[in-house]
């Protein structure tokens, strides 16, 4: 994938001298990193698509997810929240906030959050399921602490 990967970037920087976006290659290259597992790669893509305003939901979550792998979580945060303000009403980038904030124990900000996706969407039995554990959550805070401890890896 890492040869393809090269080959995709080629071609759309070839494209935008021409005045035009090849998004299709772009797209393409952002695949291939991923095959590759290749997170700078994924991260730098992504980001590309953000600068030169050709992205999509898709590319906002999937810089979040580059930056979160990379440690970056005050740059994961921004990119999310940029997301969201690009596209205010997508479920995916909404969800991916909700789950960031209530996994960090924020769950006042997660049912705001959720709040608004059951607005959205008020048939979805999965935002209502998330809003009950976030719920949880807050009542029980002995609950977070547990699920902290079962993430730690086991030496």
């Amino acid at each position: 994938y890492k040869e393809a990967m090269d080959f995709f970037e080629t071609p759309y920087e070839t494209s935008k001298m021409m005045g035009k976006k090849d998004t299709s290659q772009l797209t393409n290259a952002i695949i291939c990193a991923q095959k590759e597992k290749d997170t700078e790669k994924i991260k730098y893509y992504n980001q590309k698509a953000i600068d030169e305003k050709v992205a999509t939901p898709y590319n906002y979550g999937n810089l979040f997810d580059a930056k979160t792998a990379l440690k970056d979580t005050v740059g994961a945060m921004q990119t999310l929240q940029a997301g969201r303000a690009a596209f205010p009403t997508n479920v995916e980038l909404m969800n991916r906030e909700t789950d960031y904030l209530m996994s960090h124990g924020k769950n006042q900000e997660a049912l705001t959050n959720l709040d608004k996706a059951i607005a959205s969407d008020p048939k979805n039995a999965e935002f209502y399921l998330a809003k009950g554990i976030a719920y949880y959550g807050m009542a029980n805070p002995r609950y977070n602490a547990a699920k902290k401890e079962l993430e730690k890896p086991k030496s």
